[in-house]
């Protein structure tokens, strides 16, 4: 075998190297961004919501709240939220808009009372901002409610949450239960949990 082919070996030995170290380094180093709801029982519910005005919002409203995960070395930039539920994608309430704030969710029960579970959507307070960025190896928190959910007869919906990013869009599915006299809501299940805690050490 010749000098001159033992070279052209050796170097494209090299180069597949080089090859394998730029694709790791890629993949070490691509900005990672995810999303997570931290009770998925409770996080992702859709209903009737009464204003701050008193009045009752003319169509029903998607509820999630979320963690938004940047696990990469670089702050990455949120543009928008969408929630997707079949074709069809919400918009984002702006939490700028004063009607929201102090609003809740409620039902009706057999005789037509109205029934929540005391506890009020802080929107103006834990909303989330749009346009947001999400600092390197951090977490964003907070509320999304989205315009205009569809009515449909199940308690359960199988939906989609969609963050436009400067790295693409970022989505995860998740299911949306109806607010009604089976949602347990996150503050009840913890109320649920002393009350528990409190009897069992009595």
């Amino acid at each position: 075998m010749s000098e001159e082919i033992i070279a052209i070996i050796i170097t494209s030995i090299l180069s597949m190297f080089s090859l394998v170290i730029s694709i790791k380094t890629y993949i070490l180093n691509k900005p990672k961004i995810k999303i997570e709801l931290t009770d998925k029982d409770s996080d992702a519910y859709f209903g009737t919501v009464c204003l701050k005005n008193g009045k009752t919002a003319s169509t029903l409203i998607g509820f999630v709240q979320l963690n938004v995960i940047n696990n990469s070395p670089v702050d990455i930039s949120i543009r928008d939220i969408r929630l997707k539920v079949g074709k069809t994608f919400h918009r984002l309430v702006d939490k700028k808009n004063s009607y929201w704030d102090g609003c809740y969710f409620y039902y009706l029960d057999e005789n037509g009372e109205e029934i929540w579970d005391g506890c009020c959507v802080d929107y103006d307070k834990y909303g989330i901002d749009i346009p947001n960025k999400v600092k390197s190896y951090s977490i964003i928190s907070g509320t999304c409610l989205f315009y205009h959910f569809p009515i449909i007869e199940s308690n359960s919906k199988n939906c989609k949450v969609v963050l436009y990013t400067a790295v693409g869009k970022i989505s995860k599915r998740i299911k949306m239960r109806k607010y009604d006299e089976n949602y347990v809501s996150s503050e009840f299940k913890d109320m649920e949990l002393f009350e528990h805690n409190k009897i069992k050490n009595n």
